[in-house]
């Protein structure tokens, strides 16, 4: 299957990052993780400004961030779905979950 850019996202050089990711969250089942492939100037400020989205699981602001990769657990998933909210970006399966990546194509990360 071919993504949006054209690329297929088993030919992307990174995807055994994804496939380790995938791994860590189906053996420690996170309420959620991220992958993040861009620096932040200030890290710091980056994660207090997601502290609130977090602490209120507001999955929604978190996955409208498009942070280059982030793990749906199952309930998250079942909540995305329920809303329509799932855009078209290249996704992974992770067992009941899912990795969303931030866009699709060579832009995925």
């Amino acid at each position: 299957m071919r993504e949006g850019g054209g690329e297929l996202i088993y030919d992307d050089g990174a995807i055994d990052l994804a496939h380790s990711f995938r791994d860590s969250c189906l053996a420690l089942q996170p309420l959620g993780a991220l992958i993040s492939t861009y620096p932040f100037p200030e890290d710091f400020e980056m994660a207090e400004k997601q502290e609130a989205s977090v602490v209120d699981h507001d999955i929604i602001a978190l996955v409208e961030e498009r942070f280059s990769l982030f793990y749906l657990s199952p309930d998250q998933l079942a909540e995305l779905q329920d809303r329509g909210r799932l855009a078209a970006r290249d996704m992974l399966p992770a067992g009941n979950g899912l990795l969303l990546f931030g866009d699709s194509g060579p832009d995925r990360w």
